[in-house]
């Protein structure tokens, strides 16, 4: 299409990264199939931690030099890590989780706003 690289850069990584979790509050507030939201949303995330650097390095490595396995390891950090953290402190800590649970709903809403 004639873009410059960093153009190009940025559309092949827009293309590689699923769809969010704003998708499924604009499924909840569509009245859609939020579960249906919620389950393509993970499938896609958790594809896109090892997906994205291999198909960025495939599709944007002609343009700009990426270190797939790099890459790899710090989508690792910013998906799984948080996830594998959250799933052990609510087996380690129930109570201590259950008492902070009514109020990540708001902080959710501020991670997703900033």
């Amino acid at each position: 299409f004639g873009l410059p690289d960093a153009f190009a850069v940025g559309v092949v990584l827009v293309a590689c990264c699923p769809g969010g979790t704003a998708s499924n509050i604009v499924s909840f507030l569509a009245r859609a199939d939020v579960p249906l939201s919620v389950l393509m949303t993970t499938c896609s995330t958790a594809g896109a931690v090892a997906l994205t650097p291999v198909l960025t390095k495939l599709l944007a490595g002609t343009l700009v030099p990426v270190d797939a396995l790099e890459m790899l390891w710090s989508t690792a950090q910013i998906v799984l890590l948080p996830v594998l953290l959250g799933a052990l402190f609510n087996s380690r800590f129930p109570r201590s989780t259950q008492r902070v649970a009514r109020y990540t709903p708001a902080g959710a809403v501020l991670m997703v706003a900033v």
